[in-house]
């Protein structure tokens, strides 16, 4: 990946992100309502989140994002300070949507809110990735959206986004441009594009400094089929990055070293796995994987005791998570290491432990030398652990079943005499739907022939009369009841919103 994206996949202190509810979603039943929150306002440090006046997310850096909560569809009161601190930042209402998975992100200081983007966890067939991409730079300008160099979608206004884009599992070309002057504002980036799994593409930051970030969600099972969990982890130092296969069709593209995919769900059965070096396609291991209905396995791609590159299958015990307890799934590269977890509990080996949400240090022990990585556990979430040979921790978490009570130390909020900001509604982000059919760059990510893209005009989602906000770049609508002395608001639209 070039410095300009930093795709959220494993590295300790960013965030895996995976659609929660995962044992319903295994077993084919309804989907949950669920919200993760991400945080991308320039200049603006980590910050807690509370919901109701209970703290549910703690810490939460510039740039990364929760894993997903279970919510019911009650309307929620969420307020917002610097971590560790008790002065409201900001405060506004939010109603989730039964079914829905939001994301609601805070990217803009005028004011300083959330804004709600509609996830799509929907089913994918083996093979297909998706991607979804938010313009979040507030004071950028619009913007073109080109994969492989050539054009998606043009006029992406700050505070759109456009859902969503599935295509062929492999690595594409990305960049962001300006619409008026061609600009570049995220320059052509190779990104890695995972089968089940949806990507979200945020570019934020300001117009002088841009930055962008990847976010990913396991995409959901079909309804009516029962299916289990697996997640890939590379861990061979000095080795080049590997694509996965599964019966042939590409499911995992350029996995770095130390980097850990999300649980992906499969259907049962049995399949067929092959690991290749992602620049030359020359084979490095191979195995047979059983997926059962309900159950999790990682496949770590190590080296044994005689130095040969292997598939290592553990099982995942992602059914011991309860919405106040996490697990933790150690999973060692590096001869004679332990890891000592917040509570005390040293792991050797492989091992794997539960626990009660807390906050702390990780200790990784190797030949005598202890390297300290403070983390924070939810309940509710299960935490595959990747031991990298130089003792540093490459954490993904998988949320199971998190709610609003799953934060170490959730409890009520203390009061607070001051309040800086007003009440906001959440503004819903209206989407620039496409529908593409693009092939992705080959193995060493050589260019292939640009993709073939067809983007059918925005259709409006109701047969009411429609209009398009067009405003100043930056600047958002404020919505309002039919004038009366009681009229609430209904929330901010941005400039380009139908």
């Amino acid at each position: 990946m070039l410095p300009n994206l930093r795709t959220v996949l494993t590295k300790i202190l960013l965030t895996t992100l995976l659609l929660v509810g995962l044992t319903a979603g295994v077993q084919g039943q309804s989907a949950p309502t669920a919200i993760r929150f991400a945080h991308a306002v320039p200049g603006l440090d980590a910050i807690d989140i509370y919901a109701n006046e209970v703290l549910v997310v703690s810490g939460l850096e510039n740039g990364t994002a929760t894993t997903y909560l279970n919510v019911d569809s009650a309307p929620l009161n969420l307020r917002v300070t610097l971590a560790g601190l008790t002065t409201t930042l900001w405060e506004q209402p939010f109603a989730p949507r039964t079914g829905d998975n939001t994301t609601l992100l805070a990217y803009t200081s005028e004011p300083l809110n959330f804004a709600s983007f509609r996830d799509d966890p929907t089913p994918l067939p083996l093979g297909s990735a998706r991607l979804i991409v938010i313009h979040a730079i507030a004071d950028g300008p619009a913007v073109d959206f080109t994969v492989n160099d050539e054009e998606v979608v043009g006029d992406v206004q700050p505070g759109g986004f456009v859902n969503s884009i599935d295509v062929p599992a492999g690595v594409y070309s990305m960049a962001l441009t300006a619409s008026e002057g061609g600009e570049v504002v995220i320059p052509a980036t190779q990104v890695a594009l995972t089968s089940l799994t949806t990507h979200m593409l945020v570019a934020y930051g300001t117009a002088s400094a841009p930055q962008a970030v990847v976010f990913t969600t396991a995409t959901r099972p079909e309804a009516d089929a029962d299916a289990g969990l697996i997640r890939f982890a590379h861990g061979i130092p000095g080795a080049a990055a590997v694509n996965v296969l599964l019966d042939g069709a590409l499911l995992i593209p350029d996995l770095a070293y130390g980097e850990v995919t999300e649980h992906l769900a499969l259907p049962v059965g049995d399949y067929n796995v092959v690991v290749q070096n992602a620049e030359t396609d020359e084979e490095i291991s191979a195995v047979e994987l059983a997926v059962s209905a309900g159950a999790a396995v990682t496949a770590a791609v190590i080296v044994n005791a005689d130095d040969e590159a292997t598939i290592r299958l553990l099982t995942d015990a992602v059914d011991a998570v309860t919405t106040e307890t996490a697990a933790v799934r150690v999973i060692s590269t590096v001869a004679d290491s332990s890891v000592t977890l917040p509570d005390g509990t040293t792991l050797e080996g492989d091992g794997e432990a539960t626990l009660d949400a807390i906050s702390g240090d990780m200790t990784v022990s190797i030949d005598g030398e202890d390297t300290i990585t403070p983390v924070t556990l939810y309940g509710g979430v299960y935490y595959s652990v990747l031991v990298l040979q130089d003792g540093t921790l490459s954490i993904a978490p998988t949320s199971i079943n998190q709610g609003l009570t799953s934060a170490p130390g959730a409890e009520a909020a203390p009061q607070v005499a001051v309040v800086p900001t007003a009440t906001t509604d959440i503004a819903a982000a209206t989407p620039i739907v496409i529908v593409v059919t693009a092939t992705p760059e080959t193995a060493g990510n050589a260019a292939t022939a640009a993709p073939e893209i067809s983007v059918p005009p925005v259709v409006p989602t109701s047969a009411s009369p429609t209009g398009r906000i067009v405003l100043d770049s930056g600047a958002n609508l404020q919505l309002r009841e039919y004038p009366s002395s009681d009229a609430k608001s209904l929330g901010l639209a941005p400039s380009g919103t139908i």
